[in-house]
């Protein structure tokens, strides 16, 4: 119930050393539109948990680590994400040290450049959407 009712949450990192996700986590988080799974091998999240519950997981895209989106798919735990984008390492690897600084005294400036590096996966996945349609 950690963030329970935070409708304001649209984006959330997850490290990769968190091994489940508990009793109803981002339940309510009606405004929650990206996820970013840290972790190199699929997360658990608990039997009926309802860890998203009322979270619009058709327009929440789940981002996990490459080579793990058909685990992620296949899972029964994660399946309701209709959008499941996989993202090269070096760019989860960029995240996690920015993660590893943001209870620094320049947890701003690397709050701002965490931003700025979800913005550049986001154009670097457009382009390799619109590259797609000509190669």
């Amino acid at each position: 119930m950690a963030f329970e009712n935070c409708t304001g949450l649209t984006t959330v990192t997850i490290p990769g050393y968190v091994g489940e996700i508990g009793f109803k986590c981002f339940s309510d988080c009606s405004g929650l539109r990206s996820i970013y799974l840290l972790s190199t091998t699929i997360l658990f999240l608990k039997k009926d948990s309802q860890v998203f519950h009322n979270v619009d997981t058709s327009n929440c895209i789940l981002y996990v680590v490459q080579g793990t989106k058909k685990e992620y798919q296949l899972s029964s735990q994660w399946k309701e994400f209709q959008h499941i984008v996989e993202i090269d390492s070096i760019w989860f690897r960029v995240l996690i040290v920015l993660n590893l600084f943001s209870h620094s005294p320049f947890s701003n400036l690397f709050y701002n450049f965490r931003l700025f590096v979800r913005s550049c996966i986001s154009l670097t996945l457009m382009q390799d959407s619109f590259l797609s349609q000509f190669f």
